[in-house]
């Protein structure tokens, strides 16, 4: 059974994500990607999402989850079950913000 995270485990673990998108090997890889992809949404989530999800993995196995995609998707359920929390929103929409564009006004 995946490991479920407590509220501030789960404001934590955001942190600790945060830091290693701040971490300059990551910070590299995630500007060579998203200039890569430009704009484009189809190569964002080919190109972008995936160096994203690679730098959450070693956070995640840390807390326990799987490195695997069922275990990534139970990292961020896990996160995600404390959306009520203004810290844990808006920790995950500044998160959010670093790898994917903002939503174009209509």
């Amino acid at each position: 059974m995946p490991p479920k995270l407590t509220l501030e485990e789960a404001k934590k673990a955001l942190d600790d994500v945060c830091l290693a998108f701040d971490e300059p090997t990551n910070a590299a890889k995630m500007e060579a990607a998203k200039s890569t992809a430009g704009g484009d949404m189809q190569k964002i989530m080919t190109m972008v999402v995936p160096v994203a999800m690679e730098i959450q993995r070693t956070v995640a196995e840390r807390y326990g989850f799987g490195v695997d995609q069922p275990g990534m998707m139970q990292f961020m359920i896990s996160i995600n079950m404390h959306q009520s929390d203004p810290e844990i929103a808006s920790k995950t929409a500044s998160l959010k913000s670093r790898y994917m564009p903002a939503p174009k006004a209509t």
